[in-house]
This record gives structure tokens, sequence and C-alpha cells, in this order.
């Protein structure tokens, strides 16, 4: 048990060469699921009579640190500090290590409440290994990039796969610390999981030398791969699957540049045999779908101390012909592809994977159910908008429990999940948690998952809601807001409980880099979830960087009359405004700032409704019409009237159904390069695509004077609103806005300005001093005069 660095790898590579099996103990994991991992390993030892590597008894021993020792319980296991400076044994034999030996036990999430002991030996991780080496390159694994936590199995391949092959292992605290990693640019591999690496990829945080990528432990999904291909950095994109039971590879498969089909998960890997089986146990043909089984080298012995359960998901191999030759259930759905390759179609049972996590429903219910309170309980995966699949909690109360809570003012969500928090680790936790009356059942008493009510995500919150305080506080608010897609936030509220999880912390910490220019780590998140200490420590941080007074608040300002072009006021711009009309005017025929966004409607759409509700976001936010000018040498930006929209309007239909998607990828990258013209033109403009009766692409392009990435997912959103509601003919559930963008250009002008400007300047000053002009890299021809994209 120790945290993430040269010590650590140190010390499982200790541990094997003494003939002894590693495994991880997460300090930040509750008491209750240690003790119980070390209890289940005492009981292994007793059971199997063994001796250790040294002829004494093979009992369990913690190694830890020691900044770590004072802050674990006492385990009455025997202590090795790996970083105590004195010596605990003198020189010692090692002993020949055998391949059947165990090298090392991953727990996993349990069906039945209690985690699993997955048992690998040497063979085991030595075939996966060997597997590795020969499909990598030399250079591919010059640098893995090793940030998975050594409790799960993706991480063997991080450590141990560079090491054999002459390569050097990069630690990073977890993925998304890429960023700020003083050592990125050795990593030529990135080994994570696809949630994570999407959040790398909209960071831009991905290391420019990682040529190869690796995604397993999460479905992938075809348009992640095409944005990471469209990095221009990654050269190959392999999609990787396995259970912890198979030692972390299964099957693997190089995902091909100009696919529109999910990416399947391949062939399996050298030494392992997947079948297709149907639920009589027999082999089915191609296209036909059925369980998948793994059988080969990289299987694990079983599960420790779980005879039963081992018995149940290990099976004799009767396709091998090989004596004793095992196979092992995956629980996973498939088929084979007509080409050889595998897809990957869901589960048979209550397992899902989330942010690459695999977690078993029922162990989190069997925790949930041993609450004094409940009644009946049921745990599901559901998909939150843009927040992902997110795990929530449905229980029924014992009706006094919800009396004493009641009478008591403690919110009983909040108690459940306190009950869970000390017996799961956090990534089990439930996001959101429903309390019913009654759980639905089917007609034989059993819980009918299909019937459980989609949570309301606006009753998610155990505090009573307290308003912003400060600027610092309002601005917080504003951003979980966006980011956890709730109405409103108060300073009491508490990030995770609202649904936060760790990807999305690592947004949050991207836009308070943005919003405040301070650089707060994600592990500050997790110190600070509350919304008021959260605040705090941005205070904090922004002090320290530069010593600048508090900002005033944000209100509309006064639009004074003069000057004014053609009538209008003239306002002054941002200066990212400002940045981007500068580089308009060195290049105005230039569409390298338009940000195209696509949405595919399958249904029929109204286009008179659809025409009217981008009329109303473009009277609702000045900036979508607003132009650009230079008056008096300055540049200023001019409110036009609200005059209605012009939607554009392509049909297709008179082309043959295989030309139609073709035909609008055309139209599509045609719309997205158009330029604009920042003096003249509206800086929104979409078009309507009809495919077929209730298929449609709707193309938007908006400039990035007027938008942003971010800005764009809430210009999706107020679309959306405003559709529905003149198609239902009622009015839009959209908030009034107390601002308009020009009201914060005008904010900010005001703000940055002398002594407060002149400590901006001067903080970039001095972090820049010294660096040359240009950026000269050797290239194979000159750089010329003008830039050609």
């Amino acid at each position: 048990s120790c945290h993430r660095g040269p010590e650590m790898v140190a010390a499982i590579l200790g541990v094997l060469r003494a003939g002894a099996a590693y495994v991880p103990l997460d300090p930040t994991y509750p008491e209750e699921r240690l003790r119980f991992i070390l209890e289940d390993l005492a009981e292994h030892a007793a059971a199997s009579g063994g001796e250790g590597p040294y002829g004494g008894p093979a009992q369990p021993m913690l190694l830890t640190t020691m900044e770590l020792f004072g802050e674990l319980p006492d385990f009455g296991t025997e202590l090795v500090l790996i970083d105590d400076p004195t010596p605990v044994w003198g020189e010692v034999e090692l002993p020949e290590v055998e391949s059947g030996q165990l090298a090392y036990v991953i727990y996993t999430s349990g069906s039945t409440g209690r985690p699993k002991g997955v048992a690998i030996t040497h063979a085991s991780a030595a075939a996966m290994v060997a597997w590795a080496r020969d499909t990598f390159s030399a250079d591919e694994l010059a640098g893995v990039l090793a940030v998975t936590s050594i409790n799960f199995d993706l991480s063997v391949f991080e450590l141990f796969v560079p090491l054999a092959a002459g390569g050097s292992v990069v630690l990073a605290q977890d993925a998304l610390a890429l960023i700020d990693l003083p050592h990125r640019d050795r990593i030529t591999l990135v080994n994570t999981v696809p949630s994570a690496a999407g959040e790398l990829e909209r960071a831009d945080a991905l290391p420019p030398g990682a040529a190869t990528v690796n995604l397993a432990g999460e479905a992938l999904k075809r348009e992640l791969a095409d944005r990471l291909y469209a990095t221009g950095t990654v050269e190959r994109l392999y999609n990787l699957y396995g259970p912890s039971e198979d030692t972390t590879y299964s099957t693997w498969a190089l995902v091909s540049r100009d696919g529109t089909a999910s990416p399947s998960i391949g062939r399996p890997v050298a030494g392992t045999r997947a079948y297709v089986l149907d639920e009589a146990g027999r082999l089915v043909p191609p296209g036909i779908v059925g369980e998948l089984w793994l059988a080969g080298d990289g299987l694990a012995r079983g599960y420790l101390n779980r005879s039963v359960e081992t018995a149940r998901r290990w099976r004799p191999d009767p396709f091998s012909g090989a004596e004793g030759a095992r196979m092992y259930r995956t629980g996973d759905l498939v088929r084979w592809a007509m080409d050889g390759r595998l897809d990957y179609l869901g589960r048979t049972d209550h397992q899902v994977k989330i942010r690459g996590f695999r977690i078993e429903l029922g162990e989190i219910e069997a925790a949930l159910a041993a609450h004094e309170g409940v009644v009946g309980c049921a745990v599901a995966a559901h998909q939150e908008g843009e927040m992902g699949l997110v795990l929530v909690a449905y229980a029924e109360l014992e009706p006094e429990a919800a009396r004493r809570a009641e009478e008591s003012g403690i919110d009983p969500a909040t108690e459940l999940r306190r009950h869970l928090r000390q017996r799961l680790p956090e990534h089990m936790v439930p996001s959101l948690f429903v309390l019913l009356d009654a759980l639905p059942l089917t007609p034989n008493g059993k819980v009918d998952r299909r019937a459980l009510p989609a949570p309301d995500r606006t009753a998610v919150r155990g505090a009573t809601y307290e308003e912003p305080r400060t600027h610092t506080e309002a601005a917080l608010a504003e951003l979980w807001a966006g980011l956890l897609e709730l109405d409103q936030v108060g300073i009491q509220d508490h990030f995770f409980d609202l649904g936060g999880h760790s990807l999305l912390a690592t947004q949050l910490v991207s836009r308070l880099k943005e919003r405040f220019g301070v650089d707060l780590q994600v592990r500050q998140i997790f110190e600070t979830p509350r919304l008021t200490d959260m605040a705090a420590a941005v205070d904090r941080a922004s002090s320290g960087r530069r010593g600048a007074a508090a900002a005033p608040p944000l209100v509309a300002a006064e639009r004074e009359p003069e000057p004014t072009l053609d009538g209008r006021p003239a306002l002054p711009l941002s200066f990212a405004q400002e940045r981007l009309w500068f580089i308009d005017r060195m290049e105005p025929v230039s569409a390298t700032y338009n940000i195209p966004l696509l949405v595919r409607l399958r249904e029929a759409v109204d286009r008179d409704a659809l025409e009217a509700a981008l009329g109303e976001l473009v009277l609702r936010h000045e900036v979508l019409r607003s132009t650009y000018h230079e008056l008096d040498g300055q540049p200023v930006q001019a409110v036009a009237p609200a005059d209605g929209f012009d939607l554009g309007w392509e049909d297709l239909t008179s082309l043959a159904p295989v030309d139609r998607l073709d035909e609008a990828r055309r139209l599509a990258a045609a719309e997205a390069a158009k330029p604009f013209d920042l003096e003249h033109d509206r800086v929104i403009r979409a078009t309507l695509v009809r495919l077929a009766r209730r298929d449609h692409l709707l193309m938007l392009t908006v400039h990035h004077i007027a938008s942003d990435g971010w800005s764009m997912t809430l210009l999706r959103r107020e679309i959306g609103e405003l559709y529905r509601a003149r198609v239902e003919g009622r009015d839009a559930d959209v908030p009034p806005l107390p601002v308009q963008y020009a009201d914060y250009a005008v904010w900010q002008r005001g703000w940055l300005t002398g002594e407060v400007l002149d400590a901006e300047v001067g903080w970039w000053k001095r972090h820049l001093a010294g660096l040359p002009p240009v950026l000269e890299l050797p290239t194979d021809r000159p750089r010329p005069p003008v830039m050609t994209y």
C-alpha cells in the first residue's frame, strides 16, 4: 500500500523476485474493504498450508511507506516500510521462481456482495508480456505512460511490458495529470480507458510523441476514434478487450482511420482461444450472437477462496483436445463477423463498465441492503446526458427510519451515501439516490429493473440551497451547474454528491484555469468538494499567483450613445475577441476560426419551427448578431437588429440512399470551410439537410469570435429547448440573461487596466523572458513566407 512513485514499482519487482505474490491495497479504500482483503489472504494462506519463500508460514505481509504507516489502521500483519533508511533484513538467498506460482492477486467487484481476488500466475503474466513484445515495436515501448492504479490489471501492461522490452515507464498520478507532467515528451504510448482518452483529447493534453494509443476497459465509440486520429499525432489506435481473469488482454484490433461502424474488439491475442457459445454450450456460426468463453495461456487459477464461483466460471475446455485445458465464461455477448473479428454487444448479467471500472451492481446492492433502514434496494447504470454513464441507487426505506430522518432533518440520501462510502471505493458509490415508497416488482416478486424511474436531477441536493455570496462563489456555481447539468448550485453543495466524478473534476480544473487563471490539481477538487471550500481554494491560488485585487462584480453595462456606428452604440471587444479580430484582419478570407456543429435528427422536423427557434436564439444572444469594425483606429462591435433567421435547406431524398450520406458530408465540409465577413455577416448560420422523412442533419457554423467549445454545448441545448417549445406551443424554459457578452467585454476592459493589467502583463513577461521569438524546429524545408496550412 503506497502512493505512486518509483518505490512502488521497485517494491512490486522485489516481491515477484522473492517468489511472493503482490496484492495491491489502495490507501484511499475504506478500512472495512482493506481489512476484508487481508483476512481473505490470511484464509488462503491457512487453507493452502504452504510456506513462504524463506521457510516461514505464507502469511500476508504489508509493504507500505513511512508516510502511510501512520495513516493505515493496525491490521495485525507484519509491516515492511519500503522507504525505511535502516535495513530490515540482511542478505538472503533468493529462491527459484516457478512459472506456476502466483504473481499477483487483483480484487474485482463481486456479484455476491464481496470482492473477488483473481489469482494470476507468473506463466499467465509472462504470456501476456511476450505477446505485447512481439506486437509493439521497441520505438512504441520506449516510453509507456503508466497511469492506471495497480488495483486494476491495465497496470500489468504499463509496468512490465516496457521494462521487459528495454523501454521506460513514465509514471503519473492519472491520465488527466498529463497536462503538466514534466516528462510528457518522453511518452511514446498511452494505455488508458476511452473516457479518459476523450478528456485528454478535449484538453489537448495527449503527448505529442505518443503515436500509439491503446484503449481498453470500456466500449470504444467510432466518434472518439475519429477525434483521436484527427489530432494529427495519433498514428495507431488499438482497441483491446480482456477481463482480469484472462490476464489483462484477450483480443485486440487496430482501429481503421476511415471506418464508420463501431470498432470491433478484434481477434484473440497469441496464446488465447475465443469461443462463442450458445446457452447449450455449442459453438455458433458467424453472425449469430452468443456468449464469449476464453481459453489459453492467460487464464487465471481462479478466485481466491471461492471454489464454488471458480467452478461456475471456469469449465473444462471440450474444444482444445489438451488434457486439463480450461475455459472461462466472460458473461459478455459477442458475435463473429465475417472477417474473423469479434463484435462486442453487451452483458448477460448486471455487471457494468463505468470510466474503465468493472462494477458488479450486486456488490453495491449488498452494501446498501446492510443499512438498517433499507427494506429493499436496486442499483442501475443510467445515461445522464454529457455526464455519461452514472450509477443510480434506488432504495425503499423502512417507514420508521424514514420518519426518524424527517424529524431529525437528516437527508436520507446523504446518510445512505455516507454508509456506502464507509464500505466501498469511491468509484462504486452511486452518483444519484432515488428514494421510493415501494420498489416496482415483477409478478414473481423480483425487482422490475425496467420499471425503475429515471432519476430526478433536480432532487439530488441534500443540503438546503444557499446562494453564492462572492464573485468567486457565483462563478464557481455557474461552472458546476454547466458541468453537472443543474439549474442551480448553492455554496453548501458537494461536487461529488451532485453527480461529479474524476473525469468531470478534470474538466472543472480546465475551466477554473480558463475562468480564474489558477492551476488547481484534480486532487484539490477531491479535497475541497464543497463549493464554499473550493471557492476559498480558488481565491488562495489566485492571490498566490499574482496578488491582484478581487474582480468587481459583472453587471450589465451602460450603453453609451456615443460613439456610434449607423446609430448603434460602438462597444469595446474583449481581449479574446480583439485577438480574433486582429487575426481576421491579417487573413480576411479564412475559415480557420469557424466552429462547425453537426446534429443528426432522426425524426420529422418542422422547418418553420426550427427557423423560428434559431431566430429567437439570435434575438436572445446579442453576440450572435454583432458585427465588428474599426473606429478611430480601435476595434469595436455593434449589435445589429434582430430580423429573424434564414435557415438554409437541402433536400437529398432524390438521390439514391447510398449516395445521400456522401453528399451530406460534402455539404458539411463546404459549409465548415466557408469564411465569415466579420464586418458585414452575421456570425452564425445554419442549414437543414433532409436525408429521409425521419432523418435530417442540422449544419450549424459559428465564428469563434462569438463562441467557444463550451458555449456550443449551451447553444445546442438552447436550440433544442426553443424548438421543442415552438412545436409544443408553450413558452421556452430558458433563463433570462442578466448580462450579454458585450457587457462582459466592458467589464473586462474596465477591470484589467492600470496596476491590475500591469501586474498581469508583468507576470507573463517574467515567465516568458528569454524565449526565442520564433520556434525553429528541424524540418525538411525552410519556413515559407506565408503559412500554407
